[in-house]
């Protein structure tokens, strides 16, 4: 199969136009390559910003470009090949989000809204009773009384850890991060069986930090993250978020 016949494909796949057969087989290769998770990843992002902008005879050229760039490959080897995720395409398409009048400015906010998850207490319903008044307080979404229980002097991982979230849910994004810091602070002095929050806090600094647009800090966790296929949180950001986050930090 050609790569341009692999574009053809997932343009139908996208456009929910295949027939079940192909469907199911394209599926499978998709499964098996991420090379092709890739590709529909970028291709994805282009449709998701021609839909933004209204401009469609863009997605023509960003995918010519991809042609041709294929087509310098397949004159060295016979076997398929897409580049690595960011090259070729993916940089047309960035100098066409960066220039193009449809980039929206909210695109950080939109990727702290998408990844952002609620945290959940463990074990606790509501009504329970519990020791801890932070818990509690928590748990009740009572995330003022959360706040005004913690101070920054704690040196208690999970009282700082839920008031760094209470904080988030209050929008109070700079509070948070210093509550984020401190557990990380305090988990430089112990050992790896001893840390308490740590994939934790890499996750939700990082979000906050683009909320706050804060690119450069972000990254850092983002390549803590991204880097490490054990850490607990590498499954959350896919190749499509990559390449979002890739733009913003051009953008930024």
């Amino acid at each position: 199969m050609s790569d341009e016949k692999y574009i053809g494909l997932i343009d139908d796949y996208l456009e929910g136009i295949l027939d079940q057969q192909t469907k199911n087989s394209l599926e499978k290769e998709l499964h098996e390559s991420s090379e092709l998770r890739d590709l529909l990843a970028i291709m994805q992002l282009s449709r998701d910003s021609i839909k933004l902008s209204g401009q469609k005879e863009m997605i023509s050229k960003i995918h010519d470009e991809f042609r041709q760039e294929t087509l310098k490959e397949t004159r060295k080897t016979t076997k398929f090949v897409i580049r690595p995720w960011w090259i070729g395409i993916a940089a047309s398409l960035t100098l066409l989000l960066l220039t193009g009048n449809f980039w929206i400015n909210s695109q950080a906010d939109e990727f702290f809204s998408n990844h952002y998850m609620a945290y959940k207490l463990p074990n606790m319903r509501s009504g329970e009773n519990v020791d801890n008044n932070i818990e509690k307080f928590y748990n009740e979404n009572d995330y003022e009384s959360v706040i005004s229980g913690v101070d920054l002097s704690s040196e208690v991982p999970s009282d700082l850890f839920l008031a760094s979230l209470a904080n988030i849910e209050l929008k109070n994004y700079e509070a948070s991060v210093r509550y984020l810091r401190k557990i990380q602070e305090l988990n430089e002095s112990k050992t790896e069986s001893e840390k308490f929050f740590q994939e934790e806090t890499d996750y939700y600094l990082f979000l906050v930090l683009v909320k706050m647009k804060n690119i450069g800090d972000a990254d850092f966790y983002f390549n803590r993250i991204t880097e490490n296929k054990s850490h607990a949180f590498y499954q959350n950001l896919s190749t499509m978020d990559k390449i979002r986050y890739s733009i913003i930090k051009m953008k930024n």
